[in-house]
Order: structure tokens, then C-alpha cells, then sequence
């Protein structure tokens, strides 16, 4: 072909922003049982996709350092990653240690762990009383709980892996607490009669 044919575009999507709170955590986590448990306690403790947490080995995970570290042929980005190890995070690795000699998390026949059971997924989430909720938002879960905390979203994109800012940038709206700074700088202002600036607002 001597040009590239014109297709019209689609406007892009925002991917839906889905997170629950520490006290449904608690109640789902009480309701998943072995090894997704811990893997979802590791997911909402890293923000670690499904597919890097499903397949985690024990050769990526380096305790000395307390850091897990993803080469580019695994990341959806195509991106090396290295992320450290909190003390949540070890606390879903840890009971795993001895159970198999490639993978950390393993069924109860020894076998790795390959797919997510929808029933038991979904059965779990009735139970624990959480709707329209996906493992994916499990991550979310991290990022949003990690900006309400007051992170920046620098160090939310890097931990997450994510290689477009704009993608980060979905969770910008759950912390207001680094704009209370420049917000107060009109209280200044408005504060300085002799500057002819306007204190109150009698208008309609």
C-alpha cells in the first residue's frame, strides 16, 4: 500500500476505578480461601497485578534485600520492576516458604496456582457482602488507599509499574491533602484590607 488507510477513531475509555475499603479487605480476605487468600492480601499490599502475583517465584523474591523484582519478559509493560517487600506483604509470603521449590503460591495438591475459580471468587464476595468487584481492582484497592493515605502519585506510578502517568492520574481525586497549602494562599489575600481586596461577599 502507497498510504496508510484513514479509520476513524474511538474516543479512548477510562478503565473504571473500583476499590473497597480496610474493613472490606478484612471481610474478604475472611472469606477466599488458601492460596488466595495470601494472594490477595499480596495484591492489595503492592498493587501487583494477577498474572505477576499468580506466577511469583521464589528466585524473584529476595528477603536479604525485602524486595521482589520482575524482569521485562513479565511485566505488561515490557519494563523491568522491583518493588520492596512490606511488612504486609511479607506477612502473605512467609507461611509459603518450603511449599515448592519454583512457585510461592501453590494449591493444596502442591500444584501452582494457574487460574482464579470464578465460583469460589464469587461466592466469596457474596459472602463478605461486596459487589461489582474484579481481582483486578484489587490493585486499585492499593492505589487508592495509597493516595488517600496522602502518596504522591510519582511513587504510586513507579511502585505500580505503570508507564503512562495518565494512568495514575485516575486517582489524583482521592487526596486533597498536598493542594491545602496553596488553596490557604487566598486566606492570605483576602487577609491584607490595605491591598483594596474584597474580605466578604454580600453578593446575590
Amino acid at each position: 500500500m502507497d498510504t496508510a488507510p484513514l479509520f476513524r477513531c474511538l474516543p479512548e475509555r477510562n478503565e473504571r476505578v473500583r476499590y473497597i475499603t480496610p474493613t472490606e479487605i478484612q471481610r474478604l480476605l475472611g472469606e477466599l480461601q488458601e492460596p488466595y487468600k495470601s494472594m490477595a492480601l499480596l495484591a492489595v499490599a503492592t498493587g501487583l497485578r494477577q498474572s505477576n502475583i499468580f506466577k511469583l517465584t521464589w528466585k524473584q523474591v529476595d528477603f536479604v534485600r525485602k524486595q521482589i523484582t520482575f524482569p521485562e519478559d513479565v511485566m505488561k509493560n515490557g519494563m523491568p520492576l522491583t518493588i520492596p517487600i512490606n511488612e504486609t506483604a511479607m506477612q502473605a509470603i512467609k507461611p509459603w516458604i518450603g511449599k515448592h521449590d519454583q512457585f510461592v503460591f501453590v494449591l493444596p495438591n502442591g500444584n501452582p496456582v494457574k487460574e482464579l475459580l470464578s465460583k469460589m471468587w464469587k461466592n466469596a464476595l457474596a459472602r463478605s457482602g461486596i459487589s461489582n468487584f474484579k481481582w483486578h481492582d484489587l490493585r486499585h484497592t492499593w492505589a487508592s488507599l495509597m493516595r488517600q493515605s496522602g502518596e504522591g502519585l510519582d511513587k504510586i506510578q513507579e511502585m505500580g509499574g505503570w508507564q503512562d502517568p495518565k494512568m495514575v492520574r485516575r486517582y489524583a481525586h482521592l487526596s486533597t491533602e498536598h493542594l491545602a497549602k496553596s488553596a490557604s494562599a487566598i486566606d492570605r489575600v483576602l487577609e491584607m484590607p490595605d491591598q483594596g481586596v474584597l474580605v466578604s461577599y454580600g453578593g446575590r
